[in-house]
């Protein structure tokens, strides 16, 4: 996520703190979240301007300390601007993110069946559930609090129970005539959330490798869509062929029933005129035998 902090001439130590807190909590989303009693006094303190110094992190007069109430990479602050800006701000890093871990153990919700488990390092729980990917929330298993100047993530006790109802979003195309003769057509979310390079970027060395590995992940994902896609085509275009030829099987063997029910017509026709004929000159034979008796008698 990118966040933009706007400085103006007559902006105070007040004004630039309150901006900074401003562009952590609502554009980049670091701050705590609003079920957590504590979220006023940790978002209240993710800047602080150093005017006593009391040490630790504090130990510099003059000097602001920036903090995240977010686990793992996302409280990453990479900042980009006028170089003399950044000169005069005396950006330094006192201690780097580390990603967190959360061991994610699924199970069917209506049968109990053990689905498996896996480490999730980077919020995104992958290969568990077939054709699906989980987008993880870290903070759900950790409380954050403010306490002596830092940020303190407590794990929560026992285990964090979220119920996922997974919904089959797949076109189904009729390849037959008979009942069941279906194929499913699906292919998964491909924008930059469902590939997980929305947050990606490319302001440091580190960060930059981390994005051609997610790039890498993320090509892997279209290739293999574009893959099944092309399956499915290729099945489509089959069935096609397949309904084409079956249908120009159809027309033929109805033509020739045809053609054979017009000869057999044709012949029993035939046969019926020679009997009619044979019938009328047996008839008019017998019609002529009285006149000849009578001649005979006469």
């Amino acid at each position: 996520n990118v966040a933009k902090v706007t400085l103006e001439g007559s902006d105070t130590i007040a004004d630039l703190e309150n901006k900074l807190t401003s562009a952590l909590v609502d554009q980049l989303d670091m701050g705590a979240e609003e079920t957590n009693p504590n979220a006023t006094t940790v978002n209240d303190n993710l800047v602080t301007f150093v005017e006593d110094p009391i040490g630790g992190d504090y130990a510099v007069e003059g000097t602001f300390v920036i903090q995240g109430a977010v686990l793992g990479d996302k409280s990453n602050l990479t900042f980009v601007g006028d170089e003399a800006v950044l000169s005069a701000l005396g950006i330094t890093q006192i201690q780097e993110a580390q990603d967190s871990s959360l061991n994610v153990r699924v199970t069917d919700a209506h049968t109990g069946e053990f689905i498996g488990e896996d480490v999730v390092t980077d919020n995104r729980l992958r290969n568990v559930i077939e054709g699906v990917d989980v987008i993880i929330n870290p903070e759900s298993a950790a409380d954050v609090t403010f306490e002596n100047g830092k940020m303190v993530f407590t794990d929560k006790l026992g285990a964090e129970e979220a119920f996922l109802h997974i919904k089959d979003n797949a076109t189904k195309a009729a390849v037959g005539a008979n009942e069941g003769q279906v194929i499913d057509i699906s292919i998964g979310r491909l924008d930059t959330v469902g590939m997980g390079i929305d947050g990606i970027n490319v302001a440091t060395f580190e960060d930059s490798q981390k994005a051609i590995t997610k790039l890498d992940m993320a090509l892997e994902q279209i290739s293999a869509a574009r893959a099944t896609a092309g399956a499915q085509m290729n099945r489509l275009e089959y069935t096609i062929t397949n309904l084409n030829t079956t249908r120009e099987n159809m027309v033929s063997a109805e033509s020739r029933i045809r053609d054979l029910d017009i000869a057999q017509a044709s012949s029993d026709l035939a046969a019926q005129q020679v009997l009619l004929q044979s019938a009328t000159a047996m008839l008019a034979q017998a019609n002529q035998i009285p006149s000849y008796a009578a001649q005979l008698l006469q």
